[in-house]
């Protein structure tokens, strides 16, 4: 009956030294890190004093953003499945990456573009596994934290804000739009202001202008203002005019009549000479001599008659 109750107490003793071995299981950067908002950060989870290499290693990474609330980012199952939890899903894209160095001893968590929503404590479980009788069955355990905290860059003013409203692509359209949308109108105001001033002054070239030199306060036409038309009535009238005018003196005879300059012989240029050139220098001589002499008899008679005056 004793022997039964020793090995019963030492059975115990053993069973119960076996489950209260812990893993060691460290976390750096820690146990406090800072990193800069918009930067990535690698945390590497140390798991050593393994009871023997054949066991397999479960793996889990929690996020704690208080105490109270806890969120399963990634876990390493027994063939080294990778299952990210729903806090890793919710965001749009992947933002959490876990990766094994070493065999059963490093496991390494990539945070990608940390933001101030990432800040709080990270916690990495090892759990040793067993199998005993066909059964898995926990040997030991192991826990290791840290803490992250972001720091956020503050805003330089009024650059910042400008560079943000740019970077809407919707934004940057409509106001390219709506700068074309002015430089039409701006172009089209200032064609219709060239246009009505052209027109103006093309009215104002038929106005009747005041002549400033007549005294009697006579309206004449300037000469770009009289139309075609009027240089048509003008040219109708002129015989009328001629015949109420009074009849001008006739002119004063010279006391010498004006001796015509011998016409000077113009240079031609030698050509093939022709039947019709002759004939054509003939009868230039006749109209020549005939003008000379009827120019002459007038001569005389206009002398005979101041004599006889």
């Amino acid at each position: 009956m004793k022997l039964s109750t020793v090995a019963i107490v030492l059975l115990t003793r053993a069973f119960i030294g076996e489950l209260s071995e812990a893993l060691n299981v460290t976390v750096t950067p820690g146990p406090v890190s800072m990193c800069m908002e918009g930067d990535n950060i690698t945390l590497s989870c140390l798991v050593s004093q393994r009871k023997r290499s054949s066991h397999v290693l479960v793996l889990r990474w929690l996020y704690f953003p208080t105490p109270e609330d806890e969120h399963l980012v990634v876990r390493m199952g027994m063939k080294k499945s990778k299952y990210y939890g729903n806090y890793s899903k919710h965001f749009p894209q992947s933002k959490f990456h876990l990766w094994e160095e070493m065999d059963g001893q490093i496991y390494h968590l990539l945070i990608l573009n940390v933001s101030l929503e990432d800040r709080g404590n990270y916690t990495c479980k090892v759990q040793e596994i067993r199998k005993h009788r066909n059964k898995w069955r926990a040997s030991s355990n192991g826990t290791g934290s840290m803490e992250l905290r972001v720091h956020r860059i503050p805003s330089t003013g009024k650059a910042d804000v400008i560079w943000r409203m740019f970077e809407d692509l919707y934004l940057c359209a409509v106001l390219i739009c709506s700068i074309g949308l002015v430089c039409m109108l701006v172009f089209a105001m200032t064609i219709t202001c060239q246009h009505l001033q052209h027109k103006r002054r093309l009215r104002a070239n038929y106005y009747l202008v005041k002549c400033p030199e007549n005294s009697s306060g006579e309206t004449v036409t300037s000469v770009s203002s009289s139309s075609p038309a009027m240089h048509r009535k003008e040219r109708r009238h002129k015989p009328q005019l001629r015949d109420i005018t009074e009849q001008l003196p006739p002119p004063q005879i010279p006391a010498k009549a004006p001796v015509p300059r011998k016409p000077r012989r113009t240079k031609l240029l030698k050509a093939r000479p022709t039947k019709m050139v002759g004939m054509l220098t003939l009868i230039e001589l006749i109209l020549h001599k005939s003008i000379i002499f009827f120019h002459n008899k007038a001569l005389k008679r206009l002398s005979d008659a101041d004599r006889v005056s």
